[in-house]
């Protein structure tokens, strides 16, 4: 539904009626559309727990090929993501986002280094709005290989490694 409309203009109707089920079995799920939202970006963190943060030497290759499945998904749900990043969805997806990614870093803690282990907070802030801006920027290029997204984010992961320590 999101390709064919903004969220703000999806009902639960909409919804039901694409799901093939009445009202109240959605209403049997979730609170509301937004609910399933959020249900639907949390469904996504599975992806990014492949996805190692922590850079040391002899995760270097664990981190490049989790960038590799990153952009590869990207690639993948580009005119999906471009529609759920689009103006009119933007504030519900940050709204939707944020917490679920909050809620992953909370229970996956071996996404830490042991040195960060004073600031889990305010580095799991940083690391979702990296996510956050990783996507974006993404989804503004017209030609970004696979290979410069490797590149310059394991660079960018590393110099923030290297300043928390």
């Amino acid at each position: 539904l999101l390709l064919e409309k903004d969220f703000t203009s999806i009902t639960v109707n909409d919804i039901s009626q694409q799901a093939d089920i009445n009202r109240s079995t959605f209403y049997l799920h979730f609170e509301d559309k937004y609910a399933l939202f959020e249900a639907y970006l949390t469904s996504l963190l599975p992806i990014a727990s492949e996805i190692h943060f922590t850079q040391t030497i002899s995760q270097q290759e664990l981190l490049c090929r989790g960038l590799g499945e990153l952009y590869d998904y990207l690639e993948t749900n580009d005119l999906f993501l471009k529609r759920l990043f689009n103006e009119e969805n933007y504030p519900f997806t940050l709204k939707a986002l944020r917490p679920a990614l909050k809620n992953f870093f909370d229970n996956n803690q071996d996404v830490f280094s042991e040195k960060m282990a004073h600031s889990r907070a305010f580095t799991a802030h940083i690391r979702i709005a990296n996510l956050v801006a990783m996507v974006e920027w993404y989804l503004a290029q017209n030609d970004y290989s696979r290979d410069r997204f490797i590149e310059e984010t394991y660079e960018l992961i590393s110099k923030l490694d290297n300043f928390n320590t």
